[in-house]
């Protein structure tokens, strides 16, 4: 058997992301690597004030960004729904100011704009037998 972790590094480009809310996670348990691995609830939609780095383990295969924090066409008012299959987890990720001032190849204010959520097996490893075989996959759809 082989064993593995992965996760689908979907960064978004978002206007402010402290305007964002993700839908979805409400009432979930999460890992908050940002806090030294602690464990908590998420309590209602998951806003963005700085850094954030959680791994929501068995989370939904559907969330929904706020159309608002997107950076669309002009005219643009859709929502973005985010699917997931094969992925038993969701990691959410923003680096915050501290973190982003200390990447070379990013301007320090520049994590205002980013937000990842990723499909991810991180929580538990993956096991594909001797033979076998496992897809993932994620989607991102206006709606």
């Amino acid at each position: 058997p082989m064993l593995f972790t992965a996760a689908l590094h979907t960064y978004l480009r978002v206007d402010d992301v402290t305007r964002c809310v993700l839908h979805g996670l409400d009432g979930r348990e999460y890992e908050d690597a940002a806090d030294g691995g602690c464990y908590r609830t998420q309590q209602g939609g998951l806003r963005v004030a700085g850094e954030v780095d959680r791994v929501f383990a068995d989370a939904p295969e559907s969330l929904v960004l706020q159309r608002s924090a997107l950076r669309l066409a002009q005219g643009a008012n859709q929502d973005l729904r985010i699917a997931q299959g094969g992925f038993a987890d969701t990691v959410v990720w923003c680096p915050g100011p501290d973190i982003a001032a200390a990447f070379p190849d990013m301007p320090a204010a520049d994590w205002r704009h980013m937000l990842c959520v990723e499909a991810a097996a991180a929580a538990q490893p993956v096991t594909v037998l001797a033979g076998g075989h496992w897809q993932g996959w994620q989607k991102l759809q206006l709606r």
